[in-house]
């Protein structure tokens, strides 16, 4: 009883966090930066795989900067460039689809 309560608290506690701040901000622009990341601890004491058991781990990080530029022309320019990085450590999953080393910074999104 007290795994599974451990369990549940973590996992609450370790709910998404996002973070949005604004890094400058005029009468013509705004630039705010938005973030979030999550990581988790994973455990099986089988495996598809008939190795024992394994003990894994699994995080990620994104962030996104995003400017707002008004124009000339009561018009304005919108943009963003975001990025992520991700990986699985440990033993790998208890299916075998990871080995535990995989991990990769990648360009996720950019927008005008």
């Amino acid at each position: 009883m007290r795994t599974k309560l451990f369990v549940a608290a973590s996992a609450a506690a370790m709910a998404a966090p996002v973070q949005s701040v604004v890094l400058e901000q005029t009468e013509q622009r705004t630039i705010e930066a938005n973030l979030e990341a999550m990581a988790g601890y994973f455990s099986a004491s089988e495996d598809y795989l008939a190795e024992g058991g394994k003990d894994w781990q699994e995080a990620y990080a994104t962030g996104t900067v995003v400017v707002d530029q008004k124009l000339a022309n009561e018009s304005s320019l919108y943009g963003g460039l975001g990025a992520i990085a991700l990986g699985t450590f440990g033993d790998g999953d208890a299916a075998g689809f990871t080995t535990g080393d995989e991990s990769d910074v990648d360009l996720e999104n950019a927008y005008l």
